[in-house]
């Protein structure tokens, strides 16, 4: 969890959403009212919002700082220091990172997994109701051909 204190523009941070982990950067801290896509968020020098900006999307959410957690800026970006092309040791912020992309390639596979069941279950659908077309015709030929006897037979 980051503290209001520990943010700043253009820090990498990462945040808990439906889909799973993902990860972004600050866009602004936020100690007035604002509202981003039309929704009017609250924010106050005494509950500042941490507004970001998501790395996958490029959407705008507000988070509180505490649902935020602190990335290691990439190399040669916000920090101003050079990759050296050495290995690093594995660090919090790294595991966090792997962490979330576990995370996406999860929600990813859940979501192609759904995906497929309700194609599935569509197909499935439009099966019945063919099948279901099929009868009702049959019937109303079967009342049809019925009535025209009838009438002979009169």
């Amino acid at each position: 969890m980051a503290k209001i204190d520990d943010l700043k523009k253009g820090d990498r941070v990462s945040w808990d959403t439906s889909q799973g982990r993902t990860r972004g950067k600050v866009v602004g801290i936020r100690t007035k009212p604002f509202s981003i896509k039309g929704t009017d968020l609250t924010a106050s020098k005494d509950k500042p919002m941490v507004e970001v900006e998501s790395e996958k999307t490029g959407a705008h959410a507000s988070h509180k700082a505490s649902a935020l957690s602190k990335l290691q800026a990439a190399a040669g970006t916000a920090t101003g220091k050079k990759a050296t092309g050495k290995a690093s040791k594995g660090t919090k912020a790294d595991s966090d990172t792997a962490s979330s992309k576990k995370a996406d390639a999860k929600a990813s596979t859940k979501r192609a997994d759904a995906k497929a069941s309700l194609s599935k279950k569509a197909d499935s659908k439009k099966a019945t109701k063919k099948a279901d077309s099929k009868k009702a015709t049959k019937t109303a030929d079967t009342k049809k051909a019925t009535t025209k006897k009838k009438a002979n037979s009169t």
